[in-house]
């Protein structure tokens, strides 16, 4: 059972370096029952992180690190983690991949901070949640 009366422990992992600082900040000023621990560019800082593991990892669908998203999907599953993806775009043949691999939903890196939101606190408590460009 999630006790949602504690914080959400979220990290960002995002190699997108300017993305990944307006994010922070978005969602820092966006929603107090958020705790962004973690905002890092590649999926090694992400594991070496002393708040690892946390709640919910917002997680970038193409890293460039030759690390298969079933894999990572897999480790974070293993350590109790919720998986929320993200990708500038939405193709739906890689999202329904990532889905079967115990991603709990997918967002375009262009979502209004109140879907993104919305996303995180669903995946705390175990919820799918697709971006409505894919509706």
């Amino acid at each position: 059972m999630v006790d949602t009366e504690d914080p959400i422990r979220l990290a960002i992992v995002d190699d997108h370096r300017m993305l990944l600082g307006a994010l922070s900040e978005w969602l820092r000023g966006s929603a107090d029952d958020i705790d962004l621990v973690a905002a890092v560019p590649s999926w090694s800082e992400l594991l070496a992180h002393p708040e690892f593991p946390v709640d919910v990892v917002l997680l970038d669908l193409d890293l460039r690190d030759n690390i298969p998203v079933s894999l990572k999907l897999s480790m974070l599953k293993s350590a109790g983690v919720q998986t929320m993806l993200m990708s500038t775009y939405s193709e739906p043949a890689v999202v329904r991949e990532a889905l079967g691999s115990g991603a709990l939903g997918y967002l375009v890196k262009s979502e209004p901070v109140e879907n993104i939101v919305e996303a995180i606190r669903a995946a705390r408590l175990g919820e799918t949640y697709l971006t409505h460009e894919l509706e």
